[in-house]
């Protein structure tokens, strides 16, 4: 008999597809894992997952997320403060280990709040104290996927008190950071030493990621599965967004140095919603003119200079005086045309499923 598709609280997957794989966590808690075959439709195993959290099974019901990657044969899978590696082809459990790192003359209470899949190793974003002065330590961790040890850390910021910690990027590997007030992208070298700062401003004016992009693995926030942050890395390029719900700007940094390359406003004064991907060297995104309109621009910003060529505007309209409004949604770009997915601001947008062009 096969088993039962996932059900209930989907509550994490993976950042990429591996062989046609993606991994996903869900159920109460997210107590489960499982793998699908993308191509196939077909669920390949599923399992409770043995989360345990430093021995007390209380403590990881504290969360309800995880983070899930394949990577090296194992699905990484981070909990609260444990991380667990599950056979890729089976689900069996490989090994369980604390999160790293765990040097108890140095660290004390490491909290993970975001991992990511970096080419054969997986890649670990703690906040922990530092055991001797009780200052805010952000530590880079590279886990070996095959046995669960660290095999590099460094700790790339130090004394800064910040709410929200998640990768942009694992290649190459950029950190966005963030208090009630201002945030930063750190971009690392393969070392995990930091290369260069991007000063991201203000809550109102600033070079922003994503309100809860990434992971809460503390069990204080709804943190979800990687939403698409409003930074996008290509090269040693980022392109990043100011606040998405005025007439905004688009920019473009160099992640070797820091410096900016170029900013320019959405045509028209309208809101760019996300910049979703580089193709032809042109960065392409969806502009809204605004919540009450129903006309979305797709545009293409050209990657050396920011220049706009106008691709379409389409429209639409949402069910009574409802208008979409892009920026709570998940966007893709994928063959032409933009797809959207509606996000937690359920009544902001005109439908579950929606396609641009």
């Amino acid at each position: 008999m096969a088993d039962p598709l996932p059900s209930g609280h989907f509550c994490g997957a993976s950042t990429s597809v591996v062989d046609n794989h993606i991994a996903v966590g869900y159920g109460d808690h997210c107590s489960s894992a499982a793998v699908l075959d993308v191509n196939a439709g077909k669920l390949l195993w599923q399992r409770a997952m043995p989360i345990t959290s430093s021995g007390s099974p209380s403590e990881a019901k504290l969360d309800e997320h995880a983070v899930l990657e394949i990577v090296g044969g194992s699905v990484v899978v981070v909990h609260y403060q444990q991380l667990l590696g599950l056979d890729a082809a089976t689900g069996a459990v490989r090994w369980s280990e604390v999160t790293p790192p765990t040097d108890e003359k140095v660290y004390s209470n490491c909290i993970p709040s975001d991992g990511m899949r970096r080419s054969a190793d997986f890649v670990l974003l703690s906040h922990c104290s530092a055991k001797d002065s009780g200052n805010d330590l952000y530590v880079a961790v590279a886990v070996d996927p095959a046995t669960g040890k660290a095999k590099q850390h460094n700790e790339f910021v130090k004394s800064t008190s910040y709410l929200t910690m998640a990768w942009v990027s694992a290649s190459p590997l950029v950190a966005y950071l963030s208090d009630a007030s201002k945030g930063v992208y750190e971009t690392l070298d393969d070392s995990l030493e930091p290369v260069s700062t991007i000063e991201a401003g203000d809550a109102l004016n600033g070079f922003l990621g994503d309100d809860g992009f990434g992971y809460s693995l503390s069990g204080i926030s709804n943190g979800t599965s990687h939403r698409r942050s409003r930074a996008l890395v290509t090269g040693t390029t980022m392109i990043a967004l100011t606040s998405p719900q005025k007439p905004n700007r688009l920019a473009a940094f160099d992640l070797r140095t820091g410096a900016k390359r170029w900013e320019v406003p959405a045509p028209g004064g309208g809101i760019v919603a996300a910049p979703l991907a580089v193709e032809g060297g042109q960065v392409i995104a969806v502009v809204s003119a605004g919540q009450d309109s129903p006309d979305q621009h797709i545009v293409k910003f050209s990657l050396d200079a920011g220049a706009v060529t106008p691709v379409r505007t389409v429209s639409l309209p949402g069910s009574g005086d409802r208008r979409l409004a892009p920026w709570f949604c998940r966007l893709f770009w994928a063959d032409g045309v933009v797809f959207g997915v509606r996000g937690i601001y359920s009544g902001q947008s005109t439908a579950l499923v929606f396609r641009l062009g």
